[in-house]
């Protein structure tokens, strides 16, 4: 088993550098990869998180409302760009060396593990993180997509 990373992991949500990334990981690995482990994640909901602002009156719904129209736009982008956009671009990239990698270790078969979040499921424990929340969602989604792929 080679170890690649020697320091903190990088969040890789552009298109381009996934494409580069399987480009160094084809050259260094030619008989392909056996697992590939999806475990980026940001929360940059931080105009409408309740640890960083009061929680609204949950049953007042001008309150919900006065509350989460703060949220950005480009909060959601940024969530959903690296939650569940890049894991989708890192699985379909190295899709070719999951399948290279299958049966290099006689009973095994290549694997793609998708981390994600009980916010994807759970209503309260987005703490005010709906994009956060809404993206993980998206990606345990996804995930359930791939397990029809064979």
């Amino acid at each position: 088993m080679n170890l690649y990373n020697t320091g903190p992991g990088e969040i890789i949500p552009k298109k381009h550098k996934v494409a580069e990334l399987v480009d160094r990981i084809t050259e260094a690995e030619p008989n392909g990869i056996q697992v590939l482990i999806n475990n980026a994640g940001i929360a940059r909901d931080y105009a409408t998180e309740f640890a960083g602002n009061p929680p609204p009156d949950l049953t007042d719904p001008v309150a919900i409302s006065e509350h989460f129209w703060n949220s950005d736009p480009e909060s959601w982008q940024q969530n959903f760009t690296t939650n569940c956009m890049g894991g989708y671009f890192m699985a379909i990239g190295f899709l070719p060396l999951l399948a290279k990698g299958c049966g290099v270790i006689p009973g095994y078969t290549s694997s793609v593990v998708n981390v994600t979040s009980n916010s994807a499921f759970l209503k309260n424990t987005t703490r005010g993180h709906i994009s956060y929340g809404a993206s993980k969602a998206g990606e345990r989604k996804k995930t359930r997509y791939f397990m029809l792929v064979r």
